[in-house]
């Protein structure tokens, strides 16, 4: 399909680098639509191609439906997922894993301590009091009612599984994201998963 139109240039703004020019094809709307002018090594024929109205003409040519005035309604449309885009999902995906990870608690001594960020401050200021002897032992309340009496080298334990488990959580998100970054398909970053 061809379609042959003329066109006029009708103003040009040397100063604004601009020009108007006015298309016109038998049958069809003539349309005036202000362009840029030519850069050196350029033909008013290429800037005359560029923005010629073919693509409208082609669209008004086809055939409508009857809309109702009034027609509303939620549109939808889903973001096309790119390489990038994935990997930046589960990269926040893997960060949020980490974090449910390092807040579920850690068994020691037969109660399960919380380790939340609150409670990390909280047993290393604990700890801290125990190793220079502001206090002898201190009462601990874990989850589910449970209540530990601690000296100086029970809490230390206690701190020390806390801090090995908060860091084998970062080191996995760091190993997982690795993977992501090196990962060359959707597919394959999607495979990525937090180990259960």
């Amino acid at each position: 399909m061809s379609i042959e139109y003329t066109y006029n240039v009708v103003a040009v703004d040397q100063a604004a680098h601009c020009m108007e020019i006015v298309y016109t094809s038998a049958g069809r709307q003539t349309m005036h639509i202000g362009t840029r002018l030519p850069y050196v090594g350029e033909t008013l024929e290429a800037i005359v191609q560029m923005y010629a109205p073919i693509a409208y003409w082609i669209e008004q040519d086809e055939h409508t439906i009857a809309v109702a005035v009034g027609s509303s309604g939620t549109m939808n449309k889903p973001v096309p997922i790119t390489l990038d885009l994935a990997k930046a999902n589960k990269m926040a995906e893997l960060a949020d894993d980490r974090w449910k990870a390092e807040v579920s608690g850690v068994q020691i001594y037969g109660a399960t301590i919380t380790t939340d960020r609150g409670s990390q401050s909280a047993l290393n200021n604990a700890n801290l009091a125990l190793q220079s002897g502001a206090v002898q032992s201190v009462s601990w309340k874990a989850a589910n009612e449970t209540w530990l009496d601690l000296d100086a080298t029970e809490m230390a334990a206690v701190v020390q599984a806390v801090t090995a488990h908060v860091e084998n959580c970062f080191t996995t998100e760091k190993q997982l994201v690795a993977l992501v970054k090196a990962a060359t398909t959707i597919e394959a970053v999607e495979a990525i998963k937090w180990p259960q």
